[in-house]
């Protein structure tokens, strides 16, 4: 069913594995390097309530076009719907330097609604490429979820020190196309679907895990909404607290570099011990720690909390993209993976502004409290969806 293409047989596995995971990485920057702009923005007289707006109106596109970018990436192939999301919304994020603020949340919810088509693709493309050791490969692929955080606020503060803020706009935007034209170029035709597949044979598939689906979508929207928490609002509020934007930098740069070590680590793990049980114990450390920065975002616990966070935050970003290939089946991988990525990242689209509106109403050290609870909410979820894995449902 599945054929790589003659002119993508000369080159290893690993290039399609370095482009998927590198693909997925500009899709994140395009949302996190907001949460390392917005001290700046808002010293420049930009409100709070407008970053959380451009925030939710992001991930209300990335939602919609999650169904579609799956679909297209299991007809199309993952190179081609990874490729073209990619070129448009890099090109869309420049405007945000040549339009008014004003346009600003048009922009965003644009942006957002084309690169929406990189998830599901690029999941199927690393299950594609390795059938076998899935869970390790999933570990090296998901290092692109640590990967901004670690480059945003070094990149930002690079950029407004040399210039205009509002270039980081167009520095982020022409690393997206660039990266699109070589999914494009070097992908092509891998992964596509076999034209014989119908249309209700992917509905009845995804019918018949419907258990597991629910599942896996609500443990996953809590577990990624205190994400988005950590990105847009966490250098915030440690520059709140009295610490300065160097060091709310450098707080954000251990956050990355212990999932950096944690997502390679999360999969040989996984492995060994199991993938749910792996999930559940992590998310109440998760969870422990962001509890724990609430009460102490500055001082001598700073870093040994941000590391701490960082290390269980990027262990759960593997687990969950190995939960959905243990799922679902590769002929209908790319559309389920982004039918359950279109509840997940609903969490990105309420955090930013649920957040900012708790700002406005209780102190930022409750209202980070609040968010961390998200990850122990999802081991819930996930328990249930431990005793259904293994049996089809």
């Amino acid at each position: 069913m599945y054929r790589v293409s003659t002119r993508y047989e000369a080159s290893p596995r690993y290039l399609g594995l370095a482009l998927a995971s590198l693909s997925f990485f500009s899709t994140l920057l395009l949302r996190i390097y907001w949460g390392s702009l917005a001290p700046y923005l808002i010293s420049r007289g930009v409100g709070e309530e407008l970053i959380g707006l451009v925030g939710s109106a992001f991930f209300a596109g990335y939602v919609v076009s999650q169904i579609p970018g799956g679909i297209l990436g299991d007809r199309k192939g993952p190179g081609f719907a990874m490729g073209i999301g990619l070129v448009l919304s890099g090109f869309f994020n420049t405007l945000f330097y040549l339009v008014d603020r004003g346009f600003w949340v048009w922009v965003s919810l644009a942006v957002g609604l084309l690169s929406g088509t990189v998830y599901g693709p690029s999941v199927k493309l690393v299950k594609t490429l390795f059938p076998q050791n899935t869970e390790r490969a999933m570990g090296v692929y998901s290092v692109a979820w640590s990967l901004p955080f670690l480059t945003a606020p070094w990149l930002v503060s690079g950029v407004v020190g040399s210039g205009d803020p509002g270039y980081v706009h167009m520095v982020v935007g022409l690393l997206c196309v660039s990266v699109g034209i070589a999914d494009l170029v070097l992908l092509r035709g891998v992964g596509a679907r076999d034209p014989g597949q119908v249309l209700g044979d992917l509905v009845s598939t995804l019918w018949r895990y419907r258990g597991s689906l629910v599942f896996v979508s609500l443990g996953g929207f809590l577990t990624l909404y205190y994400n988005w928490v950590i990105a847009y609002w966490t250098p915030y509020y440690i520059v709140l607290s009295g610490s300065s934007t160097i060091e709310a930098s450098l707080a954000m740069s251990v956050f990355s570099i212990a999932g950096l070590v944690s997502m390679p680590l999360a999969g040989i793990l996984a492995s060994r011990l199991g993938v749910m049980r792996l999930l559940v114990i992590d998310l109440f450390f998760y969870s422990a720690s962001g509890i724990l920065l609430s009460r102490y975002p500055s001082g001598s616990l700073l870093i040994p909390l941000m590391t701490i966070l960082g290390f269980t935050r990027f262990v759960t970003t593997p687990l969950n993209s190995t939960i959905l290939s243990m799922i679902f089946p590769r002929s209908v991988l790319s559309t389920a993976s982004s039918l359950v990525n279109t509840f997940w990242q609903l969490s990105g689209a309420a955090a930013p502004i649920i957040t900012a509106l708790s700002l406005k109403t209780t102190s930022p050290g409750n209202a980070m409290l609040i968010s961390s609870l998200a990850p122990l909410l999802a081991t819930i979820p996930y328990s249930l969806l431990a005793r259904r894995v293994g049996r089809g449902g």
